[in-house]
């Protein structure tokens, strides 16, 4: 359960790059992890478990596109195999990054936490986010800016205190 806590952060951010729909991504985190916790005991000793768990995440995802998007575009298997052995190059320490992110995120007011969503889990461009809040483009690009600058500062302090 250590192993699998240790590398959370990596595998979601993996989830992530393979598949575009966020909540896609969770299921098929939520998939792969439910498979890791079946197979964990006939885990090879010599095997490291970053790469096991990156190799499950393939089948799954290999599963869930053939029984969710027929039709849609996909990933090839090619570019799926680069996405994995690069995702095992990730620093060690975007566990810990991503775990002080999320606490983060939760001190963030809802109007600020609205506008990096619409930004960076919706993938709208600046204008839009203006239109469907009712504010300029400059005021988007100012609040992201700033966001952006506390969520860093918010980060390297929970990270320093956490080190403690």
């Amino acid at each position: 359960m250590t192993l699998f806590l240790e590398h959370e952060w990596r595998l979601r951010a993996l989830a992530r790059a393979l598949v575009l729909n966020p909540h896609d991504a969770d299921e098929l985190f939520q998939e792969t992890s439910v498979t890791m916790l079946k197979k964990f005991d006939s885990l090879p000793q010599d095997v490291e478990f970053s790469k096991w768990a990156c190799r499950i995440m393939l089948f799954k995802l290999k599963e869930f596109n053939r029984s969710r998007f027929r039709d849609k575009l996909q990933f090839s298997d090619s570019a799926v195999e680069l996405l994995a052995t690069e995702s095992t190059l990730l620093p060690r320490n975007l566990g810990d990054r991503g775990w002080a992110l999320e606490r983060c995120l939760k001190h963030l007011t809802q109007t600020n936490l609205s506008v990096l969503l619409y930004r960076y889990r919706d993938g709208f461009d600046i204008p839009s986010i203006a239109d469907i809040t009712g504010r300029t483009t400059q005021a988007i690009y100012r609040s992201l800016s700033r966001t952006r600058h506390q969520l860093h500062e918010c980060i390297d302090r929970t990270l320093s205190a956490a080190e403690r």
